[in-house]
């Protein structure tokens, strides 16, 4: 969340921001958006937490 609002504030920042067409959103999404892509697009989060806290689900 954080990159992406850094990113959205930097996009503004430069000027005025041009909205996705819908159908790129779309196509974007079916490859992306997925639950096998969220898997992995956490899984370097989730170990980097699981270092940090060893005792987290103790």
């Amino acid at each position: 969340m954080h990159n992406a609002a850094r990113t959205q504030l930097l996009a503004e920042a430069a000027g005025t921001t041009k909205p996705i067409p819908h159908d790129v959103a779309k196509l974007t999404s079916t490859q992306v958006g997925t639950y096998k892509g969220g898997y992995f697009s956490f899984q370097p989060l989730w170990d980097w937490i699981a270092a940090a806290e060893p005792d987290l689900l103790d």
